[in-house]
């Protein structure tokens, strides 16, 4: 089995996995509609754009003032966009691969 950051742990990735679990990945789809038409709205579909904002605010959560917000809150929050941002880098190579992968099937004209 494979362990992601954005996976579930023991669960395989590999193909026949999603086949057989296609209604279940419909409706996440579901639940997550709002934060996928905000990532095709604001940053016309790029998951590389989602991941470096969310690094950006990682960065500057390092700036604020120690007494603004407990330091073990501002970890907190780190870890979790930090996670969140590994998702989008996955979902945007995996994206980058199918790309590749459809342009090396292509009949030569």
């Amino acid at each position: 089995t494979t362990v992601s950051a954005c996976g579930v742990h023991g669960v395989p990735k590999q193909g026949s996995f999603l086949l057989q679990n296609h209604h279940k990945m419909k409706t996440r789809k579901k639940e997550l509609v709002e934060l996928i038409n905000h990532i095709q709205d604001s940053y016309a579909g790029d998951y590389a754009s989602v991941s470096r904002d969310l690094n950006k605010a990682i960065y500057c959560l390092h700036f604020l003032a120690k007494d603004e917000i407990p330091r073990d809150e501002v970890q907190d929050l780190c870890f979790a966009l930090h996670k969140l941002g590994e998702c989008f880098h996955q979902a945007h190579s995996e994206r980058r691969i199918r790309r590749h992968q459809r342009l090396i099937k292509l009949p030569e004209d």
